[in-house]
């Protein structure tokens, strides 16, 4: 029996609301609802979503889509409150349409929470939750209880890829698309002689007779192990191994080819890449065509395991009904990321995703928009209100089965709420809300311009990814150009716009042209000038003679302004837990800022035409300067004053002419502060970085690195990024570092797996394995050896033969000689993209005053304790940084100077033999020319040849240049190697690139008919000086006599590989934890005095 209601002037919001049930659904009755709602989807017209989440952005109020964000910006605010907060519920409200007022709804409320129940890793995620709003929702009478503990589990699309690979369960791919690779003559050989293995085996299974005789039988036995026959569904197969997926694909073309009645199935490991391709027998096609069925079934039921409440997405999806929301961009931001797969950086990426899954969301928003009159109604519940008292629009709501649910329970009436507010908006404007054609229904085109809309205030809807135009108040659609608009700060708080206009048209006659202040947050405003170019001389003004008067004060009591693409700097480096004040502050001084530096102002008493010429300086008079003390957790972490910025990688930067500042305010004189940590870092590296990165995640104690320079602007930013161990020898003195630091990386690798990010994207991740590749006999030998040290040392390791090294690497010079050590899992990472993710983790802590930056700020001389001799604190150019525990010196190669330097002021002698050994990388971008499988290194690597005779200088008799060469993330060609001593020397030597370049060609001869000469738009060279050690092994450890002061450096080409555990020895070194990794082959040596 249906419950019919006719809703005229009564609305959904009011009290009766709580005649109206949702059906709740929870694990008990999840897969009764499933089909349930299956059919209702399936013969419904839309489908409205709504949910309940853990928080929304709220402070500060920026964090909130404003008017004035462009499309990217709104998108990046979404994309952070979907990772950061969890959903609670979800409903599901399919409804259809018989005719203009009659509505007939099917309302759900799946309770969900993530729980890990196949006990492998996923989806248990850490969240964050906002206690204003999971108090209002218990207010509600929500039952965080049946969430909790009764709650639906689920798993995004590509978290079920992983998990079935993880639990096994993963079936053999049964699509193969034909490769637009051209074949090659290893390729047509390795294909001839599988075509001739299957031909025979299969006609051996199909000439099989039960009447043989005894010896026929044994024979035909004896054939089917020989031949590897096997039974997969009481059907013969064979099992061919692969190495790579190019065999994987040929294998698969050439058996779908070849005949009707046989099915090829890749085989994963459980790491996901294919070792072996099993070959099906079939009667017949079938009986083959009857096979695959079975296997998708089976694929299907044990998918339907895993997936959980995805089920019911993946339901909406299929049916590729139009879904309604109320605020379409956090919505579908929290649907992709929590459903289908992490959410891309860039909202176009997002866009063309979500689009693949819902073809149409409409968003109730732009309806209501669309009625002038509703402009300013946000909520649903006052829509509905407002619609009833000003409209007579009847319509009628349906609700099958009401006397099944059970009475109060009223959660997930949004969606509902939605469906009836959708009908009367089209009622209202006189929408039909679908057409039929040719039996099919539609959506009507007057909703079709409501559709795929992902920025909350974009009017015109067609310019929603119009990054140039935004608007200023949310109720007027008057459009300005991002270039119009600054932001200004440092004003006193609880002004408000119209006296800080009235103050800012009093101060200059720039602001005799039409201009608006709007308040962003009470600590900052954005000034919009609607004249073209003015914003742009104001901002000249400000660092000119010009600044006077009114203006002039308002500069000195500490008025700061920057540009429109500050903010959208803040954005893109999601520097969100502060005012908007604070985080333009932090975007300005972030190492990955690559804007030009805008903040402007002078002092009277220092103007010189050199000044002038600088790209941004600090707002001050003559005698003081505003106050900072309380936007930056630390004013002495970058000066703000005269300071260039020069760019040509986001994390490789340089300031320079800086002036120091001091505690509380900015001034002209070049004072010093002092602050204290637990720990302080000597080095930005990756090594020192991550050692910053391992004390912030595993105790609770504060760090402070200091450079001299910048993150990857030494030898980290120079390499290759290479996480390899096939060039690491088991037993040696390095061995068990390297071992452990290459599984802490992957373990890094799952983590990041596991909270839904792409370690690609975040590290420039890639397992593409490695090659030692030796060309005689001797070394070949020498390969062999070695893989089997690695194999006993517990690694997948395979020895390559030169018929199995052209099938690795088509495009690599192969002799009979030839022949490779191969690790399939090793793997490599981007240095910058690493280091960046690195910072980003460290920074994370600098809110609760744990983590602070000194870039640009050289250290000096330590200072001693007078009481015990311990270093108590260091001394750099701008500051002193005192330690309560410990201090780490990883300065790279200058770890041995440096430490001399500042140990001959006691009278002592520190003898750290690290050297600098330069090398240069050259980088060919977006290099397609030549296929590369894997990572490649020669073997004579190991053995450091020099370059003498006629082909070097004298000057470069001790330059080794031996190929190394791979294809990292973003598809660049990464060739080195060369290792020379010249000392502290970083200029470029075209001549090394020469000789790389020419080496490399000597096993790639396509690279032979390819000048040099015609890279030179694409190409780059990095150069860099590792930090050798005469021995071999880095130096980690406690310096003899100084208890509180460690080393960690001399890790030469090995520093990212090791890092990790580099940093995980020098914490437990510190903390007195059990060492994982014995330390005393790395020890430092005696002090002498």
């Amino acid at each position: 029996m249906a419950w019919v209601f006719e809703l005229r002037s009564r609305s959904l919001c009011t009290s009766s609301s709580s005649k109206w049930r949702v059906k709740q659904v929870t694990t008990s009755n999840f897969q009764e609802s499933l089909q349930e709602i299956k059919t209702h989807i399936s013969n419904s017209d839309f489908v409205a979503i709504s949910m309940g989440k853990t928080g929304s952005p709220s402070a500060p109020s920026w964090l909130r889509p404003l008017p004035f964000d462009t499309a990217q910006t709104a998108y990046s605010k979404a994309r952070r409150a979907a990772q950061r907060f969890q959903l609670l519920h979800f409903a599901v409200c399919p409804f259809s349409v018989s005719r203009s007022d009659k509505l007939l709804a099917h309302p759900y409320n799946f309770m969900l929470f993530p729980r890990d129940e196949m006990k492998m890793g996923m989806p248990t995620y850490s969240f964050s939750c906002q206690t204003s709003l999971l108090a209002s929702m218990a207010r509600q009478g929500f039952d965080f209880n049946a969430c909790v503990y009764n709650g639906i589990s689920y798993l995004s699309r590509a978290q079920e890829s992983a998990a079935r690979i993880r639990l096994g369960t993963a079936l053999p791919s049964l699509r193969v698309m034909k490769s637009s690779s051209p074949s090659t003559v290893a390729d047509t050989v390795f294909v001839e002689r599988i075509r001739s293995k299957v031909k025979y085996w299969r006609e051996s299974c199909k000439s099989s007779d039960t009447n043989k005789s005894r010896d026929e039988e044994l024979v035909n036995s004896l054939r089917n192990i020989v031949l590897g026959n096997e039974q997969f569904r009481s059907r013969p197969c064979m099992t061919v191994d692969v190495c790579s997926e190019r065999q994987v694909q040929l294998i698969l073309e050439m058996v779908l080819d070849y005949s009707d009645d046989l099915l090829p199935l890749p085989i994963p490991t459980k790491s996901g890449t294919i070792h072996a391709v099993r070959i099906v027998l079939a009667n017949s096609k079938e009986d083959k065509d009857l096979l695959e069925r079975e296997l998708r079934n089976l694929e299907e039921e044990e998918s339907k395991k895993i997936r959980g409440f995805r089920e019911v997405i993946d339901l909406i999806s299929a049916s590729q009904k139009p879904v309604i929301s109320h605020n379409c961009l956090n919505d579908c931001t929290l649907i992709h990321s929590k459903f289908i797969a992490p959410l891309p950086p860039e909202i176009d990426e997002f866009v063309s995703s979500l689009c693949s899954v819902f073809p149409e969301v409409l968003d109730i928003n732009y309806l209501m928009k669309k009625h002038g009159t509703m402009r300013k109604v946000t909520n649903i519940p006052s829509a509905i209100s407002y619609l009833n008292n000003h409209f007579f629009a009847p319509v009628d709501l349906e609700i099958p089965d009401q006397a099944t649910v059970k009475e109060g329970k009223i959660h997930g009436l949004t969606a509902l709420r939605l469906s009836y507010l959708f009908m009367k908006l089209c009622s209202i404007l006189k929408i039909s809300p679908n057409v039929t054609e040719s039996g099919n229904k539609h959506l009507a085109p007057e909703l079709e311009d409501f559709t795929n809309v992902f920025h909350p205030f974009s009017t015109p809807i067609q310019d929603s990814f119009n990054g140039g135009d935004v608007g200023m108040w949310t109720n007027n659609t008057k459009k300005v150009s991002c270039e119009h608009l600054v932001f200004l700060w440092g004003f006193k708080i609880g002004i408000t716009a119209g006296m800080l206009k009235s103050l800012l048209r009093s101060s200059h006659d720039i602001f005799s042209r039409e201009f608006d202040v709007k308040l962003v947050d009470k600590s900052c405003a954005i000034v919009v000038f609607w004249q073209s170019g003015v914003s742009k001389r104001f901002l000249d003004i400000l660092n000119s003679e010009e600044i006077r008067g009114d203006l002039k004060e308002l500069v000195s009591d500490g008025m700061r302004v920057t540009s429109y693409e500050t903010y959208n700097t803040i954005c893109r480096l999601g520097l969100w837990e502060m005012d908007l004040a604070e985080s333009l502050e932090r975007a300005l001084e972030s190492s990955c800022c690559d804007i030009e530096k805008k903040i402007f102002g002078r002092s009277s008493s220092q103007k010189t035409r050199n000044q002038k010429q600088q790209s941004s300086i600090l707002l001050k008079s003559s005698s003081t300067m505003a106050s900072l003390s309380t936007l930056l957790p630390n004013p002495n972490l970058i000066s703000k004053h005269n300071s260039t910025l020069s760019s040509t990688h986001p994390c490789a930067y340089s300031w320079k002419n800086k002036t120091p500042t001091s505690k509380g305010r900015f001034s002209v004189s070049c004072s010093s502060s002092s602050q204290a940590y637990d720990v302080v870092v000597v080095g930005a590296g990756v090594i020192g970085l991550t050692i910053a990165r391992h004390f912030l995640v595993s105790s609770d104690l504060s760090v402070a690195v200091v450079d001299k320079a910048v993150p990857c602007s030494g030898a980290t930013g120079a390499g290759q990024g290479h996480l390899w161990m096939v060039n690491k020898t088991p037993g040696s003195a390095t061995w068990d570092l390297a071992s452990r630091s290459h599984q802490l990386w992957k373990t890094l690798v799952q983590s990041i797996e596991e909270q839904g990010l792409d370690p690609m994207v975040e590290l420039g991740w890639k397992q593409s394995g490695s090659l030692l590749i030796g060309r005689t006999d001797a070394e070949s030998d020498v390969l062999k050896g070695r893989v089997k040290l690695l194999c006993e040392a517990g690694l997948k390791a395979e020895y390559l033969c030169s018929s199995d090294l052209i099938k690795e690497e088509p495009d690599l010079l192969v002799d009979k000689d030839s022949a490779a050590a191969f690790l399939p899992d090793d793997c490599q990472i981007d240095a910058y993209r690493t280091v960046a993710y690195i910072e980003k983790t460290n920074r994370s802590f600098a809110s609760k005053g744990r983590y602070t930056e000194f870039y640009d700020d050289p250290v000096k001389c330590f200072i001693r304790s007078d009481s015990n001799g311990e270093v108590k604190a260091v001394q750099t150019s701008k500051n002193t940084i005192y330690s309560k525990k410990a201090v780490i010196v990883a300065a790279g190669c200058w770890t041995g100077s440096l430490m001399q330097d500042l140990f001959r002021n006691w009278g002592m002698d520190l003898h750290v033999p690290v050297m600098p050994r330069k090398g240069h990388l050259l980088v060919v971008q977006n290099f397609n020319f030549l296929q590369m499988n894997h990572g490649l290194m020669e073997a004579d690597y190991l053995n450091h040849p020099t370059i003498s005779g006629s082909e070097s200088p004298d000057h470069q008799k001790n330059l080794s240049v031996s190929m190394v060469a791979s294809i990292d993330a973003a598809g660049n060609l990464l060739l080195g190697s060369s290792r020379e001593f010249v000392g502290f020397n970083t200029n470029l030597d075209e001549s090394v690139v020469s000789y790389i370049w020419k080496r490399v060609g000597e096993f790639f001869p396509k690279l032979k008919t390819l000048p040099l000469s015609d890279l030179s738009a694409s190409r780059k060279v990095r150069i860099g000086l590792r930090p050798y050690m005469p021995n071999g092994k880095p130096v980690i450890g406690p310096v003899p006599g100084l208890s509180n002061v460690y080393l960690a450096a001399g890790h030469e080409g090995s520093g990212l590989l090791m890092a990790l555990g580099t940093a995980e020895m020098i914490v437990e070194m510190v903390l007195g934890y059990p060492a994982k990794v014995d330390s005393t082959p790395f020890a430092v040596q005696k002090v002498l005095v």
